[in-house]
């Protein structure tokens, strides 16, 4: 720098459009990371999903298998027709009382949950 030159100062209308710039590429980005943190989300809910498909009829066979066992043993002398209305009967208020359970459980915690603070995840507790 010669001495005696000055610096050239911005316009106001240069200084504007660089910080307007700036903040189209700030919110470009923010725009991006959002764009991937709900990609990655979505895949991560759709892979719960299988497991939780998958698991839930692993578990309905089971739960059945292992129901139908018991009663073929405790009572083999029944009719098939009146082994199958006690395999219902044990099952039927089981899965209903779950269900029930699930249906109070999940408006209660509907009602208490908060949006995650940033930088959080939804379920992240």
């Amino acid at each position: 720098m010669q001495p005696g030159a000055q610096l050239e100062q911005p316009s106001v209308w240069q200084a504007l459009d660089r910080m307007l710039a700036a903040s189209s590429g700030l919110l470009h980005q923010q725009v991006e990371l959002a764009r991937v943190e709900l990609d990655e989300t979505a895949s991560h809910l759709a892979r719960l999903l299988v497991l939780l498909v998958v698991g839930g009829i692993l578990v309905a066979l089971g739960w059945f298998s292992l129901s139908w066992a018991l009663i073929e043993v405790a009572s083999g002398w029944l009719p098939a027709a009146q082994r199958f209305l006690l395999v219902a009967l044990i099952n039927l208020p089981i899965g209903a009382a779950l269900v029930a359970w699930g249906v109070r459980r999940n408006g209660h915690s509907r009602a208490r949950r908060s949006p995650p603070a940033r930088g959080e995840r939804w379920g992240a507790s």
